[in-house]
């Protein structure tokens, strides 16, 4: 790995990127440019539990099947998906931020991308137990519905992984929520009378399944069993990459995490939802640097994790309208 850049910042420390003069913050993401990210051990998450979808297209499921069967991965499953072009779905047990877990992910990737190809229609969808939200707290939901709608653009650039643009289905089957979160966003925050419980802030803030995030998932255990109630993270572009698997996984965690923080910045929230109205999909994939700094600042607490951040969401600066455009290689 190139080091570059950590003659300017310190690896373990928690610098706040968006108050950085332009110069020194210029020289930094100049040297990002060159960093290229790897696979981690673990991540700085706190306790989570998860699974994961891989969408291929064009496969050779039969083989996809007898590969994952011979490596020992006999609890992963591979299914059929119609809204795939002649594709599969491999689905994940349900893992842990172990170094174990994200072994099996590279493995399952390695034979993937051997048997099958990500194309227009593949997702890559992310489902999160209940209680690494802190289960039945309902401040933690109205916390996590202010905070994915007022960075929904800034999520879902990073979320498109290795792409600068979302797959052609996405409108369709992961489309954005911004508007309908902040208005129960705001509806609620201050509201503190018995009848606002963290079941009812779910149905207040679910869409369809078929959103940027899926709460049909969550059942009445908000707190214990991931098997039966989780939180589905469904706009990230399929890939075949275990860093990029790993860096969306810990985005997800730490969004969980700063939702469920005693140090979770309402007023900030508030005062950004009056940029919701101005975002429409196809302009998700510019650049926001300040946004993408200030929510990279308030989730994450030390440089590492907010320099994986802002390699994946920068893409290099590059930008395009076109579907599943792909950035430059930023991964080992």
């Amino acid at each position: 790995m190139d080091d570059k850049v950590f003659k300017l910042v310190n690896r373990y420390s928690n610098d706040d990127f968006s108050k950085m003069d332009r110069l020194t913050l210029r020289e930094i993401l100049s040297a990002l440019d060159d960093y290229y990210l790897e696979l981690r051990t673990k991540l700085s998450i706190p306790e989570i539990t998860f699974g994961i979808e891989i969408e291929l297209e064009h496969t050779h499921t039969r083989k996809i099947k007898h590969k994952i069967f011979n490596n020992n991965l006999d609890n992963w499953k591979v299914t059929g998906d119609a809204s795939l072009d002649d594709g599969c779905e491999i689905v994940s047990p349900i893992l842990t931020n172990t170094y174990d877990c994200y072994k099996e992910i590279k493995k399952v990737c390695e034979i993937a991308e051997k048997n099958g190809e990500i194309d227009k229609h593949s997702a890559g969808h992310i489902h999160v137990g209940t209680q690494t939200l802190g289960g039945d707290n309902k401040d933690n939901w109205i916390n996590l519905a202010g905070l994915w709608s007022v960075y929904e653009n800034i999520f879902y650039r990073f979320l498109y992984g290795e792409y600068l643009t979302p797959r052609d289905s996405i409108e369709k089957y992961a489309g954005p929520i911004a508007p309908h979160l902040f208005s129960n966003y705001i509806s609620m925050k201050d509201r503190n009378d018995k009848f606002i419980t963290a079941k009812r802030v779910v149905c207040f803030i679910r869409v369809s399944r078929d959103s940027a995030i899926n709460f049909s998932h969550v059942y009445e255990d908000l707190n214990y069993n991931p098997k039966t109630s989780n939180i589905e993270f469904r706009c990230p572009n399929g890939t075949v990459d275990p860093v990029i698997w790993q860096n969306n996984i810990n985005l997800i965690g730490h969004i969980l995490n700063y939702a469920s923080s005693d140090d979770f910045d309402r007023d900030l929230i508030c005062n950004r939802g009056n940029d919701i109205g101005k975002f429409n999909l196809q302009e998700y994939n510019r650049i926001n640097l300040e946004k993408a700094l200030e929510v990279c600042d308030l989730i994450f607490n030390n440089n590492i994790d907010k320099l994986y951040f802002l390699r994946q969401y920068l893409k290099s600066n590059q930008t395009s309208n076109r579907p599943l455009v792909k950035a430059k290689k930023f991964t080992k």
